[in-house]
């Protein structure tokens, strides 16, 4: 409550308090000081018209401290209260402008609160305002409403003077006058208020009272002592010579809107009011000045009359006699005791709204204050698990460094072994060559000559055969492993990895409001994109904003604008497969959340391989687990060829098949066609007997433990030495003479997807020409069948040959 009690320019206790328009109380003297200030800045315009002094509620109730007892001429009134600008007597009323006007002068409430900013201020205007605000405080400072000219009184010849509220920013009016701020009434309220607190405040004396009580310049540093002050900060509250002024009080940055005065004004000033440094007497001060009763209180238009009627339109107090007159005819009036209970009722109705906000707000800042206690908390656990998340990637690096750091020791050793098995094997080989050498010397010693011929010729081979060998076996001047390491860490994904390593804005489950940013647009890496055969890999990042990435959609388009969606997913690589061979593919991307989806990427485009290209698939039964797989590819990987299943063996780069058992088994190509026509061969190893080789196309889902063509998911043609047949879904068919009887045999394939159809030719003949039609559209493998009497090799990414293409 002591901010109520101090003036809003001074921020000191209210002294001779001035209630504004607004309902805010300012001392007298710190709104005369204003004025004068303003005054001196050339801020008011001369020979405008003076503002009529209208009977105000406040000036009746309320006797003024100055010794003019008179109405006081502002022109202003409270949120609603409606003015008329005659300032004619009760009793005259003839004329009949005036009596318009004063039915025109109501006053609305629809005018905008005005622009104050950290001080009072002072403008000239050249005519009243016909409404004073009634809208609710803002806060926030607006312009100044425009000032009409047309409700002036046609005597009107001085110039208006304007104030605005530091709080609440309304304006209010005053006749620019000598006494018309003198005039204005005190808040007796307020006044009787501050007596009551300031007797519960005898014992303290407020700091910042205490501060303006010395005039001394105490900020002065002259070697000659301080100079006499010249002037007072009503901010700061102490008082600077004209050099400290200067130095440390310039009238710019923060300091530009502080109210530098001179501090004999401010003395006088001071000497005028109270003593604030004793409660007591101010007490006494206060209680001697408003001490009547205020049923005393007489009308100011008819001396002898006491105001015991209230107006109800025009919001003020009036006497008997003001009921008669033409300004408060047929308005509505009511006893003032009723008229001040209506109003107690009214504003202790607003009191109990405002307390329950107030009470609402006191148990919301309560939660605020408990909310930092939980934020420690929640702080310190996600500190932890961030802690947490952090050991955890440095035991990786220290576990992938120490697996770095073997390998590196490891191979030190198996250099220095195969190295040190280098040097043994020379070494016996040299030493081999030097008991030869001694040898020779020992039989070159012999001095008979048929003995010598005896094992001289033999001996001269021997030395020669090991001269000539000699590079082979002692291989002293090349090195078998190479002493420098031709190898570097790869270390530029996992720094980007760490750069970017950046918090992620998760949903809050217990608030009802979501994150409302969505991901940026992801972006490709080009240098990670690729196509292979008919399949294309595609990279990228998405560069964080702050906002959590729940995944990612990449779109595909051959051509025709026509985007579909080919993965959904939170990962940041994805490879298609089953593409169209000889085919441009526009490739797009973009990133979602719960808030919602991000802009698509740039387009990025790839074209798949001209012709197809194929090895024989390690995976040959679709039963197969995962470990299973990673088994067989590990012991494809340390030897020479690689074991397809028990009954088939892969070599030459899995392109080469062979058969160990007599029964046949299904192999599939790591390709798939769907679009195109596409040509193979398969080329005959090794072939005995009467076995048969089959060879075709199957879908993926054909029976791989039985030949090919026995199901209905196989097409093929298998073929002996002497004849061939076409087999589909255990059907034979165009049995045709001739085959494959020696090794080095040709057999091609032809697949046309679009038409559907299938043709083979042995040693660059057809032997049919679309041997099957009408097959159904869907995805096709290349596929053969062997047992252990043959083997074949596949050669892929072959053009169409001349032979299918004149027929076709």
């Amino acid at each position: 409550m002591e901010e109520e009690l101090k003036c809003p320019q001074c921020r000191h206790f209210l002294r001779q308090p001035v209630l504004l328009p607004c309902g805010h109380s300012y001392c007298r003297d710190c709104v005369l000081l204003l004025k004068q200030q303003r005054r001196n800045e050339g801020l008011l315009l001369p020979s405008l018209p003076p503002l009529p002094q209208p009977n105000l509620c406040s000036s009746s109730i309320v006797p003024s401290f100055s010794s003019s007892s008179s109405a006081p001429s502002s022109s202003c009134a409270s949120d609603t209260l409606s003015l008329a600008p005659s300032c004619c007597d009760e009793g005259d009323h003839s004329s009949a402008p005036d009596d318009k006007l004063d039915k025109l002068s109501l006053l609305s409430d629809s005018a905008d609160s005005g622009f104050g900013g950290g001080v009072f201020r002072a403008v000239a205007v050249g005519s009243r305002p016909n409404s004073f605000l009634s809208t609710t405080g803002h806060h926030l400072p607006r312009p100044l409403p425009p000032l009409p000219c047309s409700i002036l009184s046609p005597s009107s010849a001085s110039t208006t003077f304007l104030l605005q509220c530091l709080v609440c920013h309304k304006p209010a009016y005053f006749a620019d006058e000598e006494d018309a701020i003198r005039r204005l009434p005190e808040n007796a309220t307020i006044a009787r208020l501050l007596v009551k607190y300031l007797q519960q405040k005898q014992a303290t004396i407020p700091v910042e009272e205490g501060k303006i009580t010395t005039t001394n310049n105490t900020w002065c540093e002259n070697p000659l002592g301080a100079l006499p002050s010249k002037f007072h900060c009503g901010t700061c509250g102490y008082f600077y010579c004209e050099d400290c002024q200067a130095a440390l009080h310039p009238p710019r940055g923060p300091l530009k809107f502080h109210q530098l005065v001179p501090s004999e004004q401010f003395r006088r000033f001071k000497s005028s009011q109270f003593d604030l440094s004793s409660p007591s007497a101010s007490t006494s001060l206060i209680n001697s000045q408003y001490s009547f009763p205020s049923s005393l209180a007489k009308c100011s238009l008819h001396a002898e009359q006491e105001l015991n009627l209230y107006c109800s339109l025009c919001r003020q107090a009036i006497c008997n006699v003001c009921t008669n007159g033409m300004r408060h005819s047929g308005h509505p009036v009511q006893p003032i005791h009723l008229a001040a209970k209506a109003h107690k009722t009214e504003l202790s109705h607003s009191l109990q709204l405002l307390g329950a906000k107030v009470r609402q707000a006191t148990e919301e800042i309560g939660g605020l204050k408990r909310l930092q206690t939980r934020i420690d908390e929640n702080c310190c656990e996600f500190q932890r698990g961030v802690e947490s998340q952090l050991d955890q990637l440095e035991e990786l690096l220290r576990l992938r460094r120490q697996q770095l750091i073997n390998y590196i020791k490891n191979e030190k050793e198996r250099r220095k072994l195969q190295l040190l098995k280098q040097i043994g094997r020379s070494t016996a080989q040299l030493g081999k060559g030097r008991a030869l050498i001694q040898f020779c010397i020992e039989i070159l010693k012999e001095p008979e000559p048929l003995d010598y011929l005896q094992v001289g010729s033999a001996l001269a081979n021997r030395v020669t055969d090991q001269e000539f060998l000699w590079h082979r076996e002692v291989k002293t001047n090349c090195p078998e492993v190479d002493e420098h390491f031709q190898l570097d860490l790869d270390i530029l994904n996992v720094k980007t990895a760490i750069e970017q390593l950046e918090f992620l804005q998760l949903k809050d489950k217990n608030s009802k409001e979501t994150n409302n940013k969505a991901p940026l647009p992801p972006q490709f890496l080009a240098e990670e994109c690729s196509a292979e055969n008919n399949s294309v890999t595609l990279s990228w990042v998405c560069q964080p904003n702050g906002a959590s990435i729940e995944g990612f959609v990449l779109e595909l388009d051959s051509g025709d604008d026509n985007f579909e969606e080919v993965y959904c997913g939170q990962e940041y690589a994805c490879t298609v497969d089953g593409l169209h061979f000889n085919t441009f593919y526009n490739a797009r991307l973009k990133a979602f959340n719960a808030a919602g989806e991000s802009a698509y990427s740039e387009q990025i485009c790839l074209q798949t391989a001209p012709v197809a290209w194929f090895q024989l698939s390690e995976d040959n039964s679709t039963e197969n687990s995962n470990e299973q797989q990673q088994t067989m590819r590990e012991i494809r990987s340390q030897s020479v060829g690689g074991i397809v299943n028990s009954e088939l063996l892969l070599s030459n780069n899995c392109c080469t098949v062979t058969g160990t058992s007599m029964e046949y088994r299904t192999i599939l190509g790591t390709v798939t066609f769907s679009k195109g026509v596409h040509y193979w061969e398969v080329s005959v190893d090794r072939y005995d007997g009467n076995a048969d080789i089959v060879i075709g196309v199957a879908q993926p889902s054909v029976n791989r433990h039985a030949m090919l063509g026995k199901d209905l998911h196989g097409w093929s043609m298998y073929v002996d030495g002497e004849r061939s047949w076409f087999f589909h879904n255990d059907t034979h068919h165009g049995r045709m003479s001739g085959g494959v009887n020696v090794c080095d045999s040709l057999i091609g394939v032809l697949m046309d997807c679009d038409k559907g159809t299938l043709s083979f030719a042995i040693n660059e003949r057809p032997i049919c020409i679309d041997a099957f039609k009408n097959m159904p559209r869907g995805l096709y493998c290349p596929a053969f069948s062997v047992n252990c009497k043959s083997t074949i090799t596949i050669h892929s990414g072959l053009k169409v040959p001349e032979i299918f293409t004149h027929i076709h």
